[in-house]
């Protein structure tokens, strides 16, 4: 499974990638992001297969993914970091159960329900900060 290993203090910056198509859920969740003290949105896409360069160009501590995308080219890449980069917090929001567990399978560190994120979302993020004392692995 991802994870973040490495601890960090409070006052560290967590640098975050988003991955999500353009509209009102990117928006708000660039809104979201950008509110929130000590994280920091190092690179934003809409292209799934520009994500596996991206991370290894900025290391974020948090990839932050939007399972509007292409469902398939978005398992694929996630699994792949999780691979190459294991200690990468990863966080997807979806829009059903299945795609929670397509999610969790491939290793995904927080899988969020999008009818649920609020308080969830910003602990998630934290936690690639290491701010959260235990991994959500899944939010029903």
């Amino acid at each position: 499974m991802c994870y973040t290993e490495a601890m960090h203090s409070p006052q560290t910056q967590t640098s975050a990638l988003v991955v999500a198509r353009p509209g009102l859920m990117r928006n708000s969740l660039l809104t979201f992001l950008q509110a929130t003290p000590r994280i920091k949105v190092v690179a934003l896409l809409d292209d799934p297969a520009a994500t596996l360069e991206a991370v290894r160009r900025h290391r974020p501590h948090t990839l932050v993914v939007d399972a509007d995308l292409s469902e398939q080219a978005l398992l694929a890449v996630v699994q792949q970091l999780c691979i190459e980069q294991p200690t990468i917090n990863s966080v997807v929001l979806v829009d059903s159960l299945r795609q929670r567990d397509a999610f969790l399978s491939v290793g995904v560190t927080h899988v969020l329900l999008k009818g649920c994120l609020g308080e969830r979302l910003q602990a998630a993020i934290q936690d690639g900060a290491g701010n959260v004392s235990e991994p959500m692995n899944a939010e029903r």
